[in-house]
């Protein structure tokens, strides 16, 4: 009987001094969202923005992420950016975070002068909550910014067309000067050439009339003395003369 009192205790006593196994614990979910909160809060937005980026690809709910993501940068006016991580943030279907999520779209929108994306931006927000006064405040903002800029366009446009009425008429004046000019100095040419002419008939060109005309002259001046030359081989009154004995 003592002996196996014995026994039992040395098995007691090896099973409490068996190695302890450790257990995991649960994974925190939120960890980095957290992290960037407390920077957010602090004011220190780059490196909330980088604990963020890490919530994206390890937290629990990426949507939460991205908003918090835009925040910071939104904050460090990094308007382009923040307005990426909005849009990646308006994957849920929670009217309230929809909201959130296109108001401060359409601000990053907004400062960016992209006016009409930002008022179909404000009125998705309106949509998820008709209540929100900031967005229909935005919203009339944005029309009205945007309603000036396309008022500044068409006058920009009008004083474009004016200047480059301007221009093509100052050109076709200028063109049209320029035509006088040449055409002036090929008359002043043409006179010249005239004047020319008249003062030196010979340089003349003959027409086909005149030439006839000088040629036909030419013969009968030809012509006359061949006759001449003839008669008075012939026995002429100065032969005669020259063949009389004296």
């Amino acid at each position: 009987m003592k002996k196996l009192f014995l026994i039992h205790l040395y098995l007691l006593a090896s099973y409490f001094i068996l190695p302890a196994q450790s257990v995991a614990p649960p994974k925190d979910g939120w960890k980095n969202t957290r992290a960037g909160n407390e920077f957010y809060k602090r004011n220190n937005f780059s490196e909330a923005e980088k604990k963020y980026k890490l919530a994206i690809d390890s937290d629990t709910s990426k949507v939460v992420a991205n908003y918090n993501l835009g925040n910071a940068l939104y904050q460090q006016k990094k308007y382009d950016e923040a307005e990426k991580a909005y849009a990646d943030a308006l994957g849920t279907t929670a009217k309230d975070s929809l909201n959130r999520g296109w108001y401060n779209l359409g601000n990053s929108l907004l400062d960016q002068k992209k006016y009409q994306e930002s008022i179909n931006a404000y009125k998705e927000a309106l949509k998820n909550n008709p209540a929100d006064e900031n967005a229909r405040y935005n919203l009339a903002y944005a029309q009205k910014k945007l309603k000036n800029e396309q008022q500044k366009n068409q006058e920009n446009q009008d004083n474009s067309d004016k200047q480059d009425y301007k221009q093509k008429k100052d050109q076709d004046k200028k063109d049209q000067e320029k035509k006088d000019q040449d055409d002036k100095k090929d008359n002043d040419k043409k006179n010249d050439d005239e004047q020319k002419k008249k003062q030196d008939p010979k340089k003349q060109p003959m027409s086909p009339e005149e030439a006839k005309k000088m040629l036909d002259a030419l013969n009968n001046q030809e012509q006359k003395t061949r006759q001449r030359l003839n008669k008075n081989g012939s026995g002429s009154q100065y032969n005669r003369n020259k063949d009389k004995d004296w």
